[in-house]
């Protein structure tokens, strides 16, 4: 991978990272955060599985990488939930005012 290629990927990334607050403050208008974070990983999952199979990875875990993967699942769904929920509640503040 060049230089210039890398760049733009990263460029794209930020680009997609930063949108999301801005995604999350108008999606929590029509949804609430559990159906967000449900569709959230759900399109994640359907990527991921079409990236593996592209690329012919082999996907199998021990038990103790499956129980890594499984605190690991808890906190991102933690950190969604609150990612999710915290525009709404600005948004109910603002609306205060």
């Amino acid at each position: 991978m060049t230089n210039k290629s890398l760049t733009i990927l990263m460029v794209l990334a930020m680009v997609a990272w930063g949108s999301t607050w801005v995604s999350a403050k108008i999606l929590m208008r029509y949804l609430d955060a559990y159906s967000l974070i449900y569709w959230r990983f759900l399109l994640s999952a359907i990527g991921l599985v079409v990236v593996i199979k592209i690329s012919k990875a082999s996907f199998k875990i021990d038990k103790k990488g499956f129980a890594l993967a499984l605190v690991s699942a808890m906190g991102l769904i933690a950190y969604n939930y609150f990612f999710f929920a915290g525009p709404l509640e600005i948004l109910c503040q603002s609306d205060r005012i």
